[in-house]
């Protein structure tokens, strides 16, 4: 993963992948899994590390270049585009972890790749001695 190139490097970059997604994109919705080749192509362009704070290994690239690559991987393969949409969002967050925790996740690899949900649906509500939290996950 080269962090030094620029963020329209890394679109273009993307953009590229499109035929070898195109090419994949049947076994990844036969297989219901974005195929082997195709993770490794975006795992190796740095695709899933755009939004990685800087400190932490990442491109921390803006939002405008976040959702280019995003829209570039998604043309080849919808899977790859969404892949690197949950990765980054997911991994965006860890920049707002503390240092050890960013350190357990990103200090042996910065390439590790972080996946979460980020749809909280609870409702916490002052409570006397504290809050009250409902809700589902």
């Amino acid at each position: 993963m080269d962090l030094t190139l620029t963020n329209a490097e890394l679109v273009r970059n993307a953009r590229t992948l499109r035929p070898l997604l195109r090419a994949n994109a049947e076994e990844s919705a036969k297989n219901r899994r974005l195929a082997q080749e195709s993770v490794a192509a975006v795992r190796s362009g740095g695709f899933l590390q755009g939004l990685v704070p800087r400190r932490c290994g990442g491109h921390e690239v803006d939002i405008q270049t976040y959702c280019e690559i995003c829209e570039e991987l998604a043309r080849g393969d919808s899977a790859a585009g969404w892949l690197a949409m949950v990765a980054n969002s997911s991994a965006s967050l860890m920049g707002l972890m503390p240092d050890k925790t960013r350190g357990d996740v990103f200090g042996s690899d910065p390439r590790a790749v972080v996946i979460g949900q980020w749809a909280p649906t609870g409702k916490a509500t002052a409570v006397e001695g504290g809050w009250m939290l409902t809700g589902k996950w």
